[in-house]
């Protein structure tokens, strides 16, 4: 949250999506979007989750839950995957004994894509 308020001097994001969705991070988002900025709630792990609602209504959030695939969508991606057709962008690759590297660009943003490490 801190780090989101010094990037936007202070005022937020205008729109925050959470796609983790645990017992932390709606409230998190909520601190995160500006006034009258909106939430939307993408992700959710099956844990209910704590938001103080004075916040909501201090800041006037607009709350959204949104589904981000249908079971349809889901089945139809599996499908894909199981015939190999979906091929994702790989960065780098590193072996297990340069993970700190790998670590150090994904926490300097320096990252388009995924890093694979190996064993």
């Amino acid at each position: 949250v801190a780090r989101v308020l010094a990037a936007t001097g202070g005022e937020g994001c205008d729109a925050v999506i959470d796609t983790v969705g645990d017992e932390h991070t709606p409230g998190r988002s909520v601190r995160m979007a500006r006034t009258r900025g909106r939430v939307v709630l993408v992700g959710y792990t099956g844990r209910p989750a704590t938001l103080d609602v004075l916040d909501v209504v201090v800041r006037e959030t607009e709350i959204r839950g949104s589904v981000g695939a249908t079971l349809a969508d889901a089945r139809t991606v599996m499908a894909l995957a199981a015939e190999g057709l979906l091929h994702g962008r790989v960065d780098a690759e590193y072996p297990l004994h340069e993970v700190n590297t790998a670590l150090a660009r994904l926490a300097a943003g320096d990252v388009t894509g995924r890093l694979v490490v190996t064993p």
